[in-house]
C-alpha cells in the first residue's frame, strides 16, 4: 500500500507533493528513502522534490 507522498508523486503532483512536504517535515526521510530507493515510479519525483527543497534552502 502506497503512502500519501508516494500516491503524490506517481501521479505527478508535484505542487502538491511541495506543500504536503512544507506541511509535513516528519516525511522528509521517506521522500531521501524514496529517492535513493529502487522503486521507478517514486524515485525521480522525489529526488527532484528534494533538489527543489535543497535549493529553496540555500537561497
Amino acid at each position: 500500500m502506497n503512502t500519501l507522498l508516494e500516491d503524490m508523486l506517481v501521479s505527478g503532483y508535484v505542487r502538491e507533493a511541495e506543500a504536503y512536504l512544507k506541511a509535513h517535515h516528519e516525511d522528509y526521510p521517506e521522500a531521501t528513502e524514496l529517492a535513493v530507493g529502487n522503486s521507478e515510479r517514486c524515485s525521480l519525483g522525489a529526488t527532484r522534490l528534494l533538489g527543489k527543497w535543497l535549493h529553496s534552502r540555500s537561497i
